[in-house]
């Protein structure tokens, strides 16, 4: 951090100099070329969780921003309200949920019999990286799915109560692992459970109705260009047109073809969600895998498939669904990691000067 950006924590935050910035925030704030990152909004919200102040009118999107209030929230309540802890909060709040999602990952592997050591494996998961780079909030969405494919095995309906109440807070795809949840106990004729469980989902609801009620003087809800746009196969359209990074053509070729791995990643994923699902179609991980397939149409054109750094973030869940799901093959358990390997080169491409920069420091 002080050989890449100084020292200034806020960097991880990745404001943009395009973006308006609140302006008791300006002050202190490390600013990048372009429109920045996500994180710069959750920030925002952090400090003005419950659209009191000002600070939600700088949203670029302030439905979808404010509605997505976990891990802002838990960095005001962590920060006990207070202006200058509330950065460094919001960092050991996202720091808790990579060392929660390892901890509920070990906890899984180890009722397949295997050592609990494997569940760093998270470290690698898409939203735990970038989370890491840019502090988006995605990570606290895919640690919480693992709690309650968790839990929901071990039968601990308490703290699967509070995972899914915190999941459908964390990101609207929550109410999706939910749904996974609910639809397996009730093919497992579990209805009692599966009724008590739905409920979760009321406190997730009551917020939507909040921040539609405060939206006056906010930013309108905007719609991305490639949201239920373009072609359906919009991830085959990117594979066979790459982007052209106008960089020297050996190294323009090199990004190209690890944007094509990925994207061969998320591919072997979508299959891999319906082959597992054929093969145990009761199960809440196989089920929650499949239910992701249903936002392929609303993420179908060209663009969104742009960035590594942005379709495997809300994709990550059914990455893990995968990996989980997989698990029970006694021949092939391992098969379910391969998109996660797949996706991990371009992401630490993404990440390759701020890895270098730690570097450096480590060899001086």
């Amino acid at each position: 951090m002080e050989r890449n950006f100084g020292g200034n924590w806020t960097s991880l935050f990745y404001t943009g100099k395009a973006q308006r910035i609140p302006p008791d925030l300006i002050r202190g704030t490390f600013t990048f070329e372009g429109p920045g990152y996500d994180g710069q909004m959750y920030r925002y919200v952090a400090h003005d969780p419950w659209v009191e102040g000002a600070d939600h009118n700088y949203l670029d999107d302030y439905s979808l921003r404010q509605r997505r209030i976990l891990v802002p929230a838990l960095a005001w309540l962590l920060a006990l309200g207070r202006w200058d802890l509330i950065d460094f909060a919001d960092l050991a709040i996202l720091s808790a949920f990579v060392f929660a999602g390892c901890y509920w990952a070990s906890l899984w592997i180890m009722l397949q019999g295997d050592s609990p050591a494997w569940g760093l494996a998270y470290m690698i998961v898409p939203s735990t990286l970038v989370a890491a780079d840019r502090c988006t909030i995605d990570v606290a969405t895919s640690s919480l799915t693992i709690a309650l494919l968790l839990y929901s095995r071990l039968k601990r309906d308490r703290f699967l109560f509070l995972s899914a109440m915190a999941i459908c807070l964390s990101r609207e795809t929550g109410l999706l692992v939910l749904l996974g949840v609910i639809l397996s106990l009730a093919f497992e004729r579990q209805w009692r459970r599966g009724l008590a469980l739905s409920t979760a989902a009321i406190p997730a609801l009551a917020w939507y109705a909040y921040v539609y009620l405060h939206r006056e003087g906010a930013s309108r809800p905007s719609i991305p260009g490639w949201l239920g746009k373009g072609s359906p196969l919009g991830i085959f359209i990117r594979l066979t047109h790459p982007i052209d990074y106008h960089l020297r053509p050996a190294i323009d070729r090199m990004v190209q073809g690890l944007d094509c791995v990925a994207l061969a990643g998320m591919l072997l994923a979508f299959g891999l969600a319906v082959f597992y699902w054929s093969r145990n179609r009761t199960g809440s991980a196989q089920i929650t895998g499949v239910l992701f397939l249903l936002l392929l149409p609303l993420v179908s054109s060209a663009p969104f498939w742009d960035a590594a750094y942005g379709y495997s973030r809300p994709f990550s869940p059914l990455l893990v669904s995968i990996a989980m799901g997989s698990a029970h093959a006694r021949a092939y358990r391992w098969v379910g990691m391969v998109p996660i390997f797949l996706v991990l080169p371009r992401l630490l491409l993404q990440m390759g000067p701020q890895i270098a920069g730690i570097f450096h420091v480590y060899v001086r």
